[in-house]
């Protein structure tokens, strides 16, 4: 089914699958990012908690941008492109990855209401603002890290890990 979407995403498909990012798109190399992403996050938070240099965390923050980039680009842009430009096959990757993003993070949250206030009161409203903040951008950022750990290589065979688990 050929979906011609929105210049917008015509554009942002055409972006995501030039033969340039194609070194981002094995399984290696999204295991990686996601890997990255995740220590990334650890730093930014640990790192002015653990030395009390409340600024150590900046560099780590400004290297979202680049790792977001990078992970977009391993996973075809599938969670960025607009719905209507992705084919049957990529709209349902994402639908599948934004499930199993956010149900869990609806429990999450709940347990963040409960317990949350206990936890960050000793801790000074700046780390508090820096913990949030990081934790935002995690949950913006999970579908697309959860795409880019489960997605089989292009060129394996038929054993689609998503298909698996739907």
């Amino acid at each position: 089914m050929a979906n011609a979407g929105s210049a917008y995403g015509r554009f942002m498909k055409r972006t995501f699958s030039h033969p340039m990012v194609e070194r981002f798109q094995t399984r290696r190399v999204r295991r990686s990012v996601v890997l990255a992403m995740v220590a990334n996050t650890a730093l930014i938070v640990g790192l002015p908690l653990l030395t009390g240099i409340d600024w150590l965390g900046i560099p780590f923050f400004l290297a979202i941008f680049p790792l977001a980039s990078m992970l977009n680009m391993s996973v075809r842009g599938v969670t960025e492109i607009p719905l209507s430009s992705l084919d049957e096959h990529q709209a349902q990757l994402r639908l599948r990855s934004f499930s199993m993003a956010y149900y869990p993070a609806i429990g999450f949250a709940l347990l963040a209401g409960i317990f949350g206030p206990q936890l960050i009161e000793p801790l000074p409203a700046e780390v508090v603002a820096c913990i949030a903040g990081v934790a935002g951008a995690t949950l913006l950022g999970l579908p697309a890290m959860l795409l880019a750990w489960r997605l089989p290589d292009e060129d394996a065979p038929d054993d689609d890990e998503m298909a698996d688990n739907g």
